[in-house]
């Protein structure tokens, strides 16, 4: 989906898209893996200033998940990032800890920097060891 400034309902067509995935997913085995949750888009509703509905943000703060996983910026890649980038990024980070741990006391464990295999690996292990 196109990332339009100029879209209020931007939030809101995203949510939808994610309801659609998260009803698809409980079809799909016991352990899923989502790349955001539902209260990720009240925190972009939030920094993004884009509404959501009544309806919308109980959707949000109503999930729960039996893991959380906020996976921290790469180096290299905050070595690419502006100033604002960082600065929005960090924000970001902060907004989505508090929402998670804080707002619906969700445990948020915070994957590490490393490669692609290395943070596949940790989170494996610690949903493994969880069991």
């Amino acid at each position: 989906m196109p990332f339009p400034a100029d879209r209020d309902d931007f939030e809101s067509l995203c949510l939808a898209l994610h309801r659609q995935r998260e009803e698809r997913a409980r079809t799909w085995g016991k352990r899923v893996f989502l790349d955001r949750g539902a209260p990720d888009h009240l925190v972009y509703a939030e920094l993004g200033h884009w509404p959501l509905s009544s309806e919308e943000i109980e959707y949000c703060l109503a999930a729960r998940y039996d893991a959380v996983f906020l996976v921290l910026p790469h180096e290299r890649t905050a070595a690419t990032m502006t100033k604002s980038e960082t600065v929005f990024s960090e924000r970001l980070t902060r907004a989505l800890r508090e929402m998670y741990a804080e707002r619906l006391g969700m445990v948020v464990h915070e994957v590490p920097p490393g490669t692609l295999a290395q943070r596949v690996r940790w989170v494996l292990d610690l949903c493994t060891n969880a069991r």
